[in-house]
């Protein structure tokens, strides 16, 4: 009796072992892409916020075989910040049906329209190279970070420091994110982008510029505006806390997520699309009236 529970539970570890050696043996396991099943699909490409870049791909295609490092190269340039995904079309035929797939291979990229909060898809037409693909998933990473001035300008949709702490009334922990002046032309870091995602509904990201305009930013952060430097400044400004905490940390991923994870709401679950009638219908009263505006 013994003997056979071992033997069946050796057997299980095996075929465990063997299944994920499949789900791996294309890309390998250190590639960090996903590999993608009927079972998985809908909630790591569709129902999420995250940008995602999917390989559909067929394991004989000479054509895939040859994109293979340059799109697991740009899944490692890319950790953390855009997912890469990859579905193999001999084993997962309806998921490839239903993406459309009809040759191989087939990029396509799946992101979050910022305003709308609805799920785009565009297919990669690019050259099938790792930077290529590296721009392609930065360039369709949506942009929820707060753009902060202590003058709105017509520059770009813009709000003030104050009313970015009333976002959210006042409730929701906020990150303050202050450029330094010789930054301050440039856009957004996809880092930064990628993390407003993550932490979306749970910390409220927003990027102010220590340019001699907006040094009426820093009053809140200590007084003077610094001297001109080349990295950022990071706060956590928390509510019912006088004074905001300086983040003190190296401008990387994952010091960065273990300061926000210190503030950060626990993790709640995406507010689902699908609305009852009721509900669209004041909805679309609301947007008749110009009143919808969404903070986040």
């Amino acid at each position: 009796m013994k003997f056979s529970l071992a033997l069946r539970l050796f057997t299980s570890l095996l075929a465990f072992a063997f299944s994920a050696k499949l789900a791996h043996g294309f890309f390998g396991a250190n590639a960090g892409i996903s590999h993608l099943t009927q079972s998985t699909y809908h909630a790591q490409v569709m129902d999420t916020e995250q940008t995602t870049v999917v390989m559909y791909y067929a394991p004989w295609c000479g054509y895939c075989q040859k994109m293979k490092p340059d799109f697991a190269t740009a899944s490692r340039k890319l950790k953390g910040i855009v997912k890469f995904a990859a579905v193999n079309c001999d084993e997962e035929k309806q998921v490839c049906a239903e993406a459309g797939v009809q040759g191989f291979p087939v990029v396509k990229g799946y992101y979050t329209n910022a305003k709308s909060k609805k799920r785009i898809t565009i297919e990669y037409q690019g050259d099938r190279t790792a930077q290529s693909l590296v721009s392609f998933g930065q360039d369709r990473i949506p942009n929820f970070v707060k753009n902060i001035r202590s003058t709105p300008t017509a520059a770009g949709p813009s709000i003030t420091l104050d009313k970015f702490y009333s976002l959210e009334n006042s409730t929701l922990p906020k990150i303050v994110v202050v450029k330094p002046a010789s930054r301050a032309q440039k856009p957004t870091s996809s880092l930064l982008k990628a993390l407003a995602i993550d932490y979306h509904y749970r910390l409220l990201i927003g990027e102010a510029t220590g340019a001699s305009d907006d040094d009426a930013v820093y009053t809140d952060f200590g007084g003077k505006a610094p001297a001109p430097k080349a990295m950022p400044d990071v706060y956590a400004v928390i509510p019912g806390q006088a004074e905001a905490v300086k983040y003190t940390g190296e401008i990387k991923q994952k010091p960065l997520r273990e300061f926000f994870d210190r503030f950060a709401l626990k993790k709640k679950i995406r507010p689902s699309r699908k609305k009852g009638k009721a509900a669209k219908k004041v909805e679309e009263q609301k947007a008749k009236l110009g009143n919808v505006r969404d903070e986040l």
